[in-house]
């Protein structure tokens, strides 16, 4: 029944529906689904859902195949039987386990990093790879379906997104995999044989939706990854839905939680929201200049009030600090005045509460 709506879906978006039937764990199902394909292949998509969680002593070998075999046998498979096919798009799916660990997901996890791998060993072939990270989706799927899953995902503090957000991440992936997203690793594969390593990096590669709705320092904070030195920089950033607005004037204080609580976009529109804003924001960057009782004009532009690209990035980071947003250090310099920044950040925190919210 699912299967058929969804076939009609498609076919109202003007696709040719093809389904057969068969094991991706098996070459010769993999070779039968090519062949039955009208055209050339120019992209394939790699999902699987397979979970049979356990504690690691407690796992039987059955549980570990079952879960990992997909990921394992499945991409290696797709690999050797697409072998030839004019490629765009070798798109496979992994999970944030990777990085945020989940107790009793060893076998799970352990598939995923192969994906995450496999993704550089195909850059290194000069072949098309993208893998995304995905994070718990909470309104479509396993979680909107087992509502015990979902209770203990909220209960350990992690961030959950929906099927838009989802969808965001998969547009962004392909258009970065169409633009020649590599991984850096062909030095380091290279590499291995003399004992020297090289650093790398994976432009193929997306984790998404890795956020807490606290603060990374707050100790009621409970997700295990907050203290992962690769996090360090996201310490100095609003990674909640709530501004932190330690140390900031108690007027900007009161003026966010009315936001928060209230219609944030028609509250947000209004000028004299805009001029509050701009006159936090300019007192604030005479304090960067050590001026604090300088006037503020909303009216100047940034560069006549002295900015220059030291202040420049103290403005951005508190911006992202406090408001939770990301104001380009360009953005500032080329806005006609000290209100049109206010102006941006008002808009852009309308629509994040908005979000949030939806």
């Amino acid at each position: 029944m699912a299967e058929s709506k969804f076939s009609a879906e498609l076919g109202a978006m003007g696709c040719s529906v093809i389904i057969v039937k068969g094991s991706v764990n098996n070459l010769e199902d993999v070779e039968d689904a090519i062949k039955k394909a009208p055209c050339p292949i120019r992209g394939v998509f790699h999902f699987f859902m397979v979970q049979m969680d356990s504690p690691l002593l407690d796992m039987t070998w059955k549980d570990w195949k079952d879960a990992s075999e997909p990921r394992v046998n499945g991409t290696w498979n797709l690999h050797r039987a697409l072998h030839g096919q004019p490629l765009d798009h070798f798109w496979l799916a992994s999970s944030v386990v990777t990085v945020a660990y989940q107790p009793g997901q060893s076998n799970y996890k352990a598939g995923c990093a192969f994906i995450e791998s496999f993704c550089q060993y195909r850059h290194s072939l000069g072949l098309p790879a993208f893998v995304l990270s995905i994070r718990s989706i909470e309104d479509i799927g396993y979680l909107a379906e087992n509502p015990s899953a979902l209770r203990s995902i909220k209960l350990q503090g992690l961030h959950l997104v929906r099927e838009n957000g989802f969808l965001e991440s998969v547009e962004a992936s392909l258009f970065i995999s169409t633009s020649g997203g590599r991984s850096s690793t062909s030095d380091s594969f290279e590499n291995l044989s003399s004992g020297e390593l090289s650093p790398w990096k994976n432009n193929g590669h997306i984790i998404m939706g890795l956020r807490s709705h606290l603060h990374l320092d707050d100790p009621k904070n409970p997700t295990n990854w907050r203290r992962d030195r690769r996090m360090g920089a996201y310490h100095n950033l609003s990674t909640g839905d709530q501004a932190d607005t330690r140390g900031e004037s108690s007027q900007l204080k009161v003026f966010l939680q009315s936001v928060s609580e209230g219609n944030a976009i028609e509250t947000l529109a209004k000028e004299e929201s805009i001029g509050f804003l701009s006159m936090e924001i300019g007192t604030k960057f005479n304090d960067f200049l050590l001026r604090p009782d300088a006037p503020v004009d909303p009216d100047l532009k940034l560069s006549e009030m002295g900015l220059d690209s030291l202040t420049a990035i103290e403005l951005r980071r508190w911006l992202g600090q406090v408001f939770g947003l990301q104001v380009s250090v360009l953005e500032m310099i080329e806005a006609a005045s000290l209100k049109e920044v206010g102006r941006i950040v008002a808009t852009r925190l309308g629509e994040k509460i908005n979000l949030r919210d939806m």
